[in-house]
């Protein structure tokens, strides 16, 4: 897995990865879900490249990766 992978090379062993029945299903399904200080952002069609700079830009710099291919949105969001 490379999300478990990248985040163990850079030593983020603190951030845990757990597996989920079903999240997919239509085009809009995010397949990683990332909750992270009361937050919880949704990214779909996530290979491994995508796994690398979610690491990068949303894990290590704080900022969700919002792009309109990866992001599938906000749990919590009101609009």
């Amino acid at each position: 897995d490379v999300l478990t992978s990248e985040l163990v090379r850079r030593d983020l062993t603190h951030v845990p990865v757990r597996m989920c029945s079903h999240i997919g299903g239509h085009k809009y399904a995010g397949n990683v879900i990332l909750f992270a200080q009361g937050e919880g952002h949704w990214y779909g069609y996530v290979d491994a490249r995508a796994a690398v700079r979610i690491v990068d830009e949303h894990i290590v710099g704080g900022k969700p990766l919002i792009e309109p291919k990866l992001w599938r949105g906000q749990l919590g969001l009101t609009e």
